[in-house]
């Protein structure tokens, strides 16, 4: 009995120190997240900008995605939008239709199949120098274009990432992804202008169409269905390190809308998973391996509460289970304002491990798709 005694407490030791390691990591991101004030309203800007919006079957999103386009504020500068058709058997071509006397538009074929096939046919369309890319099931806020445009060209940049939101969300399921997406590109703004490149999302990026070129793309990694936008990110940080930022402000944000079925759920999710092993920063390793334990000592902190409680009345993993929740509800408490969500995010953050060790569980084991398609993870 003394010796099963003597493991718990070194167990209970080994957690409590990740536990510890991952709030201080927390605190950290806290500290790091600076909100910027930037005025939307700056100076203006008189280089153009090639939006590319690659869809596959989208006719259900396209119209709110090109009537945030017509709501736009501030834009000044000349801009064209390039829609790229990778493969749709639906009606989103004649959704597009009926933006074209409102909008800077044109429709074309992606010249391959696949996301980075559509988007190297728009950018070598694309008639200017910067290029803007955006999911077709995005929004923009009303002066995101012009915010991200006037960051871009006043700091010489070239790349931008920028933040997306998921909104609105009905419910736990959707809430819970709201707080998990916040997290991970709140995390990753913070790495990126800390000199540590982890993810970003195409689906709010902006980048040096000749630097693209420069780089050959997304040649090295045009075998993986998913990618697009992390490798191309770190090959732009390698290339210039300084010119290569993530956006922090409320006008720098694109919403979409969270998954309404556990299937697609978990195929979204596992695709993000399936690219990680291609990182080339090891510290990616260590994020990644951090929060796998943190997970373990989360769910073993539960295991050990009840086991404590009931055999010793003790209350200490109980102590250090709400440390954890602290450390991660001061971080949303930044996220919430940035990304402007309702309060109910700010508690619920810290729930959505419950769930993400299944998404890399079925990354694993499951063979996974998405919009039709295999994804290769290879």
């Amino acid at each position: 009995m003394a010796f099963i005694i003597l493991l718990f407490l070194i167990a209970f030791a080994v957690l409590a120190l990740i536990a510890v390691i991952y709030m201080a990591f927390m605190f950290w991101c806290t500290s790091r997240f600076k909100i910027e004030t930037n005025s939307e309203n700056q100076n203006p800007i008189s280089e153009g900008v090639s939006v590319l919006i690659p869809f596959r079957n989208e006719a259900l999103n396209l119209e709110n995605c090109l009537n945030s386009f017509v709501l736009q504020n501030n834009v000044s500068f000349p801009y064209e939008l390039i829609l790229i058709d990778d493969g749709s058997d639906d009606q989103s071509a004649a959704v597009i239709d009926k933006f074209i006397s409102r909008l800077p538009l044109q429709m074309i074929s992606s010249n391959g199949v696949g996301k980075k096939a559509a988007l190297q046919t728009g950018i070598e369309t694309a008639q200017y120098n910067i290029v803007y890319t955006i999911d077709a099931d995005c929004v923009l806020g009303p002066n995101t274009l012009h915010y991200m445009s006037n960051k871009f060209v006043s700091e010489n940049l070239n790349m931008l990432c920028g933040l997306v939101n998921l909104t609105p969300a009905k419910g736990i399921f959707q809430n819970l992804q709201t707080a998990e997406s916040a997290a991970l590109v709140g995390i990753s703004a913070i790495m990126l202008n800390a000199g540590k490149p982890a993810t970003c999302n195409g689906a709010n990026l902006m980048f040096r169409k000749d630097v693209f070129l420069q780089l050959k793309g997304y040649e090295n990694y045009k075998h993986l269905s998913s990618g697009d936008d992390d490798f191309l990110m770190h090959a732009f940080f390698n290339f210039n390190s300084q010119a290569c930022r993530y956006a922090m402000h409320k006008n720098a944000v694109v919403s979409t809308k969270p998954e309404n079925s556990l299937n697609t759920f978990f195929s979204q999710r596992a695709r993000w998973a399936s690219k990680r092993k291609h990182y080339i920063f090891q510290y990616n390793t260590f994020l990644f391996v951090l929060m796998g334990l943190k997970f373990l000592a989360f769910w073993s902190m539960l295991f050990f509460m009840v086991i404590s409680f009931f055999y010793w009345g003790d209350n200490t993993p109980l102590l250090f289970l709400l440390l954890l929740y602290i450390s991660e509800l001061t971080f949303a408490k930044r996220l919430q304002k940035a990304l402007q969500l309702n309060y109910l995010f700010v508690f619920i953050l810290p729930l959505y491990q419950f769930y993400l060790p299944l998404v890399l569980i079925y990354s694993k084991f499951f063979k996974i798709s998405w919009k039709g398609r295999r994804i290769h993870a290879q």
